[in-house]
Parts: C-alpha cells; structure tokens; sequence
C-alpha cells in the first residue's frame, strides 16, 4: 500500500525527538508555554492509545464511515466546529489500523471501515 501511515510517522519521529531533546519549555502555537514537556508528551501519547482502542472497539459494531466512527469515539466533542479536526484525526488512526491488519476499507461511496 502506498498510502503514508501519519499515526506511525508521529510515533517514529515527532515523539522521538521529543525524548531525545530532552526539552524543559514548551511555547505553543494554540496556548500558553508550558514546563512540563515530558508530560504533556507521555498523557498524549496515552490519549491517542485511548482513541485507537476506542476505535477498535467501535469497528467489531459492523462496518461503517469514518464519520460515523468519529461520531462514535467523540461523542459530544464531535460539533460542527471540531468535525474536520476530529475526523482528520479518526481517518490517520483508521490507516494506521489498516496498515497493522486491525481496520479494513471497502465499499466505494461512502467507504465503509470494518
């Protein structure tokens, strides 16, 4: 499959140079600087754990859209005003499962996940 796997390149790069730089100041784009990187890195890292294993959950109730899925994982985070990031985020996860044999696609229009 040629398709990139996002979660996998975050996971490989972006975490592991955050543990390499060994970092004591965060200045965010989206807040305010913070002290304590190594945290904010680790309780990330357990939330997107969190999302995979909800995902996984939500595919064994029968094929549906990543909308649907993301629907489903969210909740009431999923607003008109999130639903792009969120389902940004829920389709990088349904290709990371995909790319390890947790996820299939199929259908042509709406793809459907299993």
């Amino acid at each position: 499959m040629s398709e990139r796997d996002p979660y996998a390149h975050l996971k490989e790069n972006a975490w592991r140079e955050s543990d390499a730089l060994d970092a004591r100041l965060a200045l965010s784009g989206h807040g305010r600087p913070f002290t304590d990187v190594a945290g904010h890195v680790a309780a990330n890292r357990a939330l997107v754990e969190q999302r995979l294993e909800a995902l996984q959950a939500e595919l064994q109730q029968g094929p549906r859209t990543a909308y649907e899925l993301a629907q489903a994982v969210y909740g009431d985070r999923f607003t008109d005003v999130t639903v792009n990031w969120l389902l940004s985020k829920t389709l990088c996860y349904l290709t990371h499962l995909e790319r390890r044999g947790l996820a299939r696609r199929g259908g042509d229009s709406p793809e459907r996940w299993s």
